[in-house]
């Protein structure tokens, strides 16, 4: 987890997903934002960590 998704105009980070136990939807437990059911796939994020050498 620790990827983002773009919903309602905010990103807002996934903590957990579980499977609803039928076809391909998701539940996703975004921080701030509570469960929300994922019945299409959707593009996800992924922070950037800055490279220090």
């Amino acid at each position: 987890m620790g990827d983002y998704v773009f919903l309602e105009g905010g990103f807002w980070r996934v903590d957990d997903m579980r499977n609803t136990g039928g076809g391909s939807a998701r539940v996703l437990i975004l921080r701030g934002f509570g469960p929300w059911i994922m019945t299409v796939p959707r593009e996800v994020y992924r922070p950037i960590t800055p490279n220090h050498a």
